[in-house]
């Protein structure tokens, strides 16, 4: 897909679903920040449907996931 920004999983990181990713975005071009990561917009995927019996609607958000996103999270926060 052209201009995608998005991937299947994180490389070298082994997740539930398949659209897990982080976007970064960077400061105005021209300011002090236009090189450095101002925002963190955090997208998980909670998968197809429910495998519980008598709960409708999407899957929800697994360990592995909440894990990756703690890592990306604490990176991002350490290069601030």
């Amino acid at each position: 897909m052209d201009y995608s920004v998005s991937q299947v999983n994180p490389p070298l990181t082994t997740i539930d679903g398949f659209g897990n990713y982080d976007l970064r975005v960077n400061g105005a071009f021209g300011s002090d920040l236009a090189n450095s990561s101002v925002l963190g917009l955090y997208f998980r995927d909670s998968g197809d449907r429910s495998t519980v019996e008598g709960v409708r609607g999407y899957g929800w958000i697994k360990e592995s996931q909440l894990a990756w996103l703690r890592g990306a999270s604490e990176a991002l926060q350490g290069s601030v």
